[in-house]
């Protein structure tokens, strides 16, 4: 239980979960907190700069 993302199956005559209270789905499985631009190789950022992608549009992506 403690390790389930989303779903938890259980035998239908079994209630395995009584008297627990349980957390809501993660929405999320990991949160980063670091500046991911600076770990794209230098070629690779120009790409993403040429198709328009800079490193505001990367730390947007990533709070979504």
């Amino acid at each position: 239980m403690n390790s389930a993302r989303r779903f938890l199956f259980h035998h239908p005559d079994d209630a395995p979960l009584a008297g627990f209270d349980l957390p809501q789905p993660r929405e999320r499985e990991i949160a980063v907190h670091a500046q991911l631009w600076g770990w794209i190789t230098e070629d690779d950022r120009q790409v993403l700069l040429d198709a328009g992608f800079g490193p505001d549009d990367l730390a947007a992506l990533l709070e979504q």
